[in-house]
């Protein structure tokens, strides 16, 4: 045995020990300044962009964004006890929980086939095709969910005194349809929680929704066999929801409005096809809809959205693995195929400065994108979300954010349909006057309109009116901002056609 060699072993070993804790050391100086650094320019950028946005009048405090009650009970339509034992749990009463399960329940939904058979009966497509609703075939749909009186010969009556047979509870209703204003959200935002935004609970929203599909589909039944009263106090109804649903600052309950706005085309276009509406009804209906302004809306949903953002970051700074992944699972899996699982271990090892920077981008982000909507041109909107698009962080891009993104084109198509639906109010009200319509939309503007409502898209209406005067094509170059000579688009494929009503 060579004790020199023993101890030049056990010097190397010592060397080796030393060089590997001095580079532990240098290497871990080196991540906790670096962690340092990230963090107080992730601070600072926040505080920046934090001032800025309350010096221009911004707030990112959830007490002045909800609003209490709007309206006094006697001029609220939400305030009859049907919609308020609906909306606040604890008044739930038998009656309420009947139509509850009756609108949320699983029995609500469409089978394939009954939605194939609605397509067929050109239910979903008449305003861009011109093509009238085949009732017929609409009682085939319906007869597939609900009993069809046998013994009645026209088809939209059966379909009516079966869905009435169905909701007779909506009767309650059209006894409220007086009741000029509209609010579902209870007092003082009931349902808020400001320390988990994400938990926000708003049990009515479905609900909401579904009536005004009911009461769509009521209104167009009334249409087809000319029961004027009947789809006024439908369409009344159904605008009354759509109005509560605005109320709300809720990206949620956007969508919802969005989609009982989409559901009221259909009587609206069947109800103008088969001119059942006088003057006096069709000034009815420009009313009702001039006061959406889904803009304006969108638009206080962003100052939300942007409380929201800052909250549920904050949240993830502090949060642990298992909280956070149960976040993240609602957005199941991003671009690069990663897990929830996997992102939440990732941004538990990022540094805080880099959730503060992502506060901060998306802040500016999302005031942009108010800021291009005060004149209400969704062209401009479009601008702004493409080019936030480009300079998305990675934690944007893995955490549910893009959904109020791709809820901006919802925005604009529903925008522009209800132009759309104004403007052929506007032609209809002519036609009456005049025995046809006009060969320019500018005709409309001295009778019926201060001035032409806008297309929301930034650009000019496209219109053509046959040589008969009873024919015409209406249309907004929609979003992707190119004249695509009328072809219409689904809102799924909103990239490419237009956005079209044909009568």
């Amino acid at each position: 045995m060579n004790p020199s060699s023993d101890r030049d072993r056990v010097s190397r070993r010592r060397c080796w020990l030393r060089r590997f804790l001095w580079t532990t050391l240098i290497v871990g100086t080196f991540i906790s300044l670096l962690y340092a650094i990230e963090n107080w320019r992730g601070a600072r950028a926040w505080d920046q962009a934090k001032r800025d946005f309350e010096a221009s009048g911004g707030t990112l405090d959830w007490g002045k964004l909800f609003p209490g009650k709007l309206f006094p009970d006697e001029q609220n339509f939400g305030a009859i006890p049907l919609l308020e034992g609906i909306t606040t749990p604890e008044k739930f009463g038998d009656h309420s929980n009947t139509v509850r399960a009756a609108l949320a329940g699983p029995e609500f939904r469409q089978s394939k086939e009954i939605r194939e058979a609605m397509e067929r009966s050109h239910y979903t497509t008449c305003f861009e095709t011109g093509q009238p609703i085949d009732y017929e075939a609409l009682r085939e749909a319906f007869g597939e969910r609900f009993v069809m009186p046998e013994e009645e010969p026209d088809p939209a009556r059966a379909i009516l005194h079966a869905l009435e047979a169905e909701i007779g509870w909506v009767k309650d209703l059209d006894t409220a349809t007086k009741r000029p204003m509209a609010q579902l959200l209870p007092p003082g935002g009931t349902y808020l929680d400001p320390d988990q935004p994400w938990h926000l609970g708003q049990p009515h929203i479905g609900v909401s929704r579904n009536l005004v599909v009911w009461l769509g589909r009521r209104a167009t039944a009334a249409i087809g066999c000319g029961d004027t009263e009947v789809a006024r106090k439908s369409l009344t109804s159904a605008f009354r929801l759509a109005h509560a649903m605005g109320t709300e600052p809720v990206l949620i309950c956007q969508l919802v409005l969005n989609t009982q706005l989409s559901m009221l085309q259909t009587p609206l276009w069947e109800g103008l096809h088969r001119k059942l509406w006088d003057e006096k009804a069709l000034a009815w209906l420009e009313y009702e809809l001039n006061h959406f302004d889904l803009a304006k809306t969108f638009r206080a949903i962003t100052a939300t959205e942007i409380a929201w953002t800052s909250s549920v970051l904050d949240f993830f700074k502090s949060c642990s693995a298992t909280e956070m992944t149960q976040l993240m699972g609602l957005q199941a899996q991003d671009n690069k195929g990663l897990a929830p699982s996997e992102r939440a271990l990732l941004m538990q090892l990022m540094p805080n400065g880099w959730f503060d920077r992502t506060k901060a981008s998306s802040l500016m982000r999302l005031k942009s994108l108010q800021d291009a909507l005060v004149t209400g041109d969704f062209s401009l909107a479009k601008a702004a979300t493409e080019k936030a698009a480009r300079h998305q962080t990675l934690i944007e891009s893995w955490i549910p954010l893009a959904t109020f993104d791709q809820a901006i084109r919802s925005v604009a198509w529903i925008q522009t349909r209800l132009q759309l639906t104004r403007l052929a109010i506007g032609l209809e009200r002519h036609s009456l006057k005049h025995g046809r319509y006009p060969d320019k939309l500018d005709a409309l503007a001295s009778d019926f309109f201060s001035s032409l409502p806008a297309d929301p898209m930034g650009d000019a209406w496209r219109y053509t009116c046959h040589a008969s005067g009873n024919v015409y094509e209406l249309y907004s170059i929609g979003w992707n901002l190119i004249d695509d000579g009328g072809q219409p688009a689904t809102l799924k494929g909103s990239d490419h056609g237009d956005w079209v009503w044909v009568r």
